[in-house]
């Protein structure tokens, strides 16, 4: 964590005060984001002694598990050796002459190698007890002279390629002597070392802002495979971090659309949490409601006579169904448009269907078509004209004549054609037939049945006497008086 001392002093101290408490201010300054961790590993083994060669100790190990965080950075080190150089035994030095420039010390690390002290370091001969040598990133002053204990700096390497890097793995101690006779002895080591403890906080990018569509049932896929998924998070120390997310569903402006504010969430392996980030999902209906009813099924073709059909046409009405809600439907009804002949067109009426969402449905159509294919009908019964005429009743016969039938249409008025037979003579003089013929049609052109009048002139009357009764009557004496008679008969 950031720890922070704030000095506040007064003005009237000095400007040279100021610039100590600068100084002091400036040392107070933690390590920025983290805690400090401390662990130590000390070599158990038996004592060493090393005479014109090197050794190298058993290793101690520091674990991830050593640090809070599992994910430590080294922030200082520090290598404590117990030893002695004698010209004696290692169990009783400070015998003879020691030769201490013949000693030298190396760090064996994960990291690598790093000389503590080269051969040379140390000089003199002087019998000495064991000391214990610290090596740290922290003391300025290499060792030199006779060994004393002390805190020092390494001669020859530096730790500084160390810092924030991990501890984790084996560390050992190689003891060197280069010459004979006068031995190295090594009780003991230790390494210490400081590690920051990770609350570094990972990062990540929320997928953008997107738009989704209901499918035919009204369901969506909010998977991250189709609203996108986090791609690029990091972190100083865990690998493999994955965001998830929690999702809340309110309704959207119109059934089937939803909004989803999704959140996302990332935390490392030492339970550190990212800022939260939100993506919103819009799920959208733009499906059209579709047509149930066939597209000709309302079509109709009606006489222009049936005004029941007609009615009963224009009052279906089709149906529509919604992927996701019920469904409006607005009806245009087309103006009457006159066909070719008169009482006949067609009605054109029009649907739409909207959702709740307003998506519109395509346009259906209805066509009723009027026509008029029914012929005129006679109203006049069939023999109705016919006669049967003395030849002598010339006025009858005209009268005949001008007789002709009626007619009537179911839509429009009608228009005759009349066919005037020729006389056909018959068996005697002056008897025969007229047969005369009609057609009606309407305003389509519809034509009827033929009508047929027949007219028969015949002569059925007997001659009748003119001359008047007893008029011829004569007496005479004789037959050979008797005139010659002439009669007259009128037939």
């Amino acid at each position: 964590m950031l720890i922070i001392w704030i000095i506040i002093y007064s003005k009237q101290f000095h400007d040279s005060m100021k610039n100590k408490y600068f100084l002091i201010l400036f040392a107070l300054i933690h390590y920025v984001g983290f805690a400090q961790t401390t662990i130590t590993k000390t070599y158990t083994g038996s004592a060493v002694s090393v005479d014109n060669t090197s050794i190298t100790l058993s290793p101690v190990t520091f674990s991830a598990s050593d640090f809070p965080s599992g994910c430590a950075k080294i922030s200082s080190i520090s290598v404590s050796i117990n030893w002695t150089k004698t010209d004696g035994t290692c169990a009783k030095p400070k015998t003879g002459n020691a030769y201490h420039n013949e000693t030298s010390f190396s760090l064996n690390s994960p990291l690598g190698g790093m000389t503590l002290a080269s051969a040379g370091t140390w000089s003199g001969s002087a019998d000495i007890d064991y000391v214990t040598t610290v090596f740290n990133n922290v003391s300025a002053t290499p060792p030199s002279g006779t060994p004393v204990s002390g805190t020092f700096q390494p001669n020859g390497g530096s730790f500084a390629s160390y810092i924030n890097q991990s501890p984790v793995g084996s560390w050992s101690l190689t003891a060197g002597d280069n010459a004979w006779n006068d031995y190295l002895c090594v009780n003991s080591y230790s390494i210490t070392i400081m590690a920051t403890d990770d609350n570094i906080k990972p990062t990540f990018t929320a997928p953008a802002n997107t738009t989704i569509y209901t499918n035919a049932s009204c369901t969506y896929d909010a998977s991250v495979t189709v609203t996108g998924d986090v791609t690029n998070e990091a972190d100083n120390c865990s690998t493999g971090l994955q965001a998830t997310f929690v999702d809340a569903v309110a309704n959207g402006s119109c059934q089937g659309s939803k909004i989803i504010r999704r959140t996302w969430s990332l935390v490392d392996g030492s339970g550190n949490a990212a800022t939260d980030q939100e993506q919103t999902i819009t799920v959208s209906d733009t499906t059209v409601p579709t047509w149930t009813t066939a597209a000709t099924a309302l079509n109709s073709t009606i006489q222009c006579s049936n005004a029941a059909a007609i009615t009963a046409a224009q009052a279906l009405a089709p149906v529509a169904t919604d992927n996701c809600s019920a469904v409006t439907y607005t009806k245009t009804s087309g103006s009457f448009v006159a066909g070719s002949c008169a009482n006949t067109g067609t009605y054109t009426n029009t649907w739409v269907a909207k959702d709740v969402c307003l998506n519109t449905s395509a346009t259906f159509t209805q066509v009723i078509t009027i026509e008029d294919t029914t012929a005129p009908t006679w109203t006049t019964a069939a023999t109705a004209l016919n006669s049967t005429i003395q030849c002598s009743n010339a006025a009858a016969i005209t009268a005949a004549q001008a007789l002709a039938p009626v007619a009537t249409d179911n839509c429009s008025a009608v228009t005759y054609t009349k066919t005037s037979g020729s006389f056909v003579a018959g068996s005697c003089a002056n008897t025969g037939t007229y047969t005369n013929t009609w057609v009606a049609k309407d305003v389509c052109l519809n034509t009827s049945a033929t009508f047929t009048q027949v007219i028969t002139i015949q002569d059925t009357t007997a001659p009748s006497i003119s001359t008047v009764a007893g008029s011829l009557d004569t007496t005479v004496s004789c037959a050979s008086d008797v005139p010659a008679v002439s009669l007259t008969a009128i037939a």
